[in-house]
């Protein structure tokens, strides 16, 4: 007899929807790290899940979405897709992101809505990757309704009318001027990721001198180290920095960019003052004499350089193991950090 109560027991308790009856906040938890279109299928559990998925605060619009609707023939419908199932989220969205595709016509106006949608839902981080050739310049009154923080933008125009921007990603060719006032006016940002492919993105003739005390990250590309008023440029931004602590430099060298009329190859390392830099990069090293000089001047001013990491052109550029060794203690002269390294990557040279 007691084993029949027992296995009466274990059916109750196996019966009991412990799923269903689980808080709103852990449902939420839950669905908010699965991919949107997963946590809209949820919809399709039961009765109790049909509008469950409604209770995101986190909506990724994100290339793997777009990507999601290009596989299921709906890639066309991406924009309309997105702005049918806004409306279905009454709670906070505390966190959005949106993708913009390189393939299709960017509707600003569609955009703007769904900008200004969640920026009145309690937004804290708004991430926008615009990957289309359109420059897409938002109106500064939506930015000022944005009740958290803009955190990131990978986007298509430079956006001055967003003071808590923290990550500013800049894509080359499409992105049109940088002028220095528009830089200045981010004081919150913390990283920034910029390419120098032309000379006017950086206002080379007026010199860039910023003094963003929150950036801590810097990447820039295409910097053509023949070119004087660029490796200024450069110097420039490392300077006008006072905090920042990791820096990559990509290089790019020949006929990539073209030189400004009436540029030299004579640049003032000089200009390099003390720095706070703890790790630095340079990507697709080539070694003329700008690119060593500023390696060198990084060393000589960075006290709390942890490591230095380089990586070739070329896997033949420095030669056999002896002719590493030596370029490495040509820098350690002038190193200033007791416990930097040096560090020649060539496996992806």
């Amino acid at each position: 007899m007691e084993l029949v109560r027992g296995s009466r027991k274990a059916f109750k308790f196996a019966s009991e929807d412990v799923i269903s009856n689980m808080s709103d906040d852990v449902i939420t938890n839950i669905l908010n790290r699965l991919p949107l279109q997963d946590a809209v299928r949820t919809c399709t559990l039961s009765k109790d899940w049909r509008s469950k998925w409604t209770l995101l605060n986190h909506l990724i619009f994100d290339e793997d979405f777009y990507l999601y609707l290009q596989a299921t023939h709906n890639g066309n419908n991406y924009g309309e897709i997105i702005s049918r199932l806004l409306p279905y989220f009454k709670g906070a969205i505390t966190k959005f992101v949106l993708y913009i595709p390189g393939d299709s016509v960017v509707d600003v106006e569609d955009i703007n809505k769904r900008v200004l949608f969640v920026s009145q839902k309690g937004i804290q981080e708004f991430t926008l990757k615009n990957m289309d050739e359109t420059p897409l310049e938002l109106p500064a009154y939506l930015f000022s309704c944005l009740k958290g923080r803009v955190r990131k933008l990978q986007t298509g125009r430079f956006l001055a009318g967003c003071p808590l921007l923290e990550i500013l990603k800049l894509r080359s060719n499409t992105d049109g001027e940088i002028k220095r006032d528009e830089i200045e006016k981010l004081g919150n940002l913390k990283v920034l990721i910029l390419p120098l492919y032309e000379l006017s993105l950086v206002d080379a003739e007026k010199r860039v001198r910023t003094t963003l005390s929150c950036l801590k990250k810097l990447r820039l590309y295409e910097v053509d180290f023949s070119n004087a008023i660029m490796v200024s440029c450069v110097i420039d931004l490392i300077c006008g920095f006072p905090d920042l602590e990791t820096l990559l430099i990509k290089a790019t060298f020949g006929d990539d960019v073209p030189a400004p009329a009436g540029s030299s190859s004579e640049v003032d390392f000089s200009r390099v003052t003390r720095l706070k830099l703890q790790k630095v990069k340079f990507v697709s090293v080539k070694c003329p004499k700008n690119e060593v000089c500023l390696m060198k001047s990084l060393i000589a001013c960075s006290p709390f350089l942890e490591k230095m990491v380089i990586n070739p052109k070329s896997s033949k550029l420095f030669g056999d193991y002896d002719g590493k060794r030596k370029f490495v203690r040509e820098l350690m002269l002038y190193q200033a950090s007791p416990i930097m390294e040096i560090i020649i990557d060539s496996a992806n040279g």
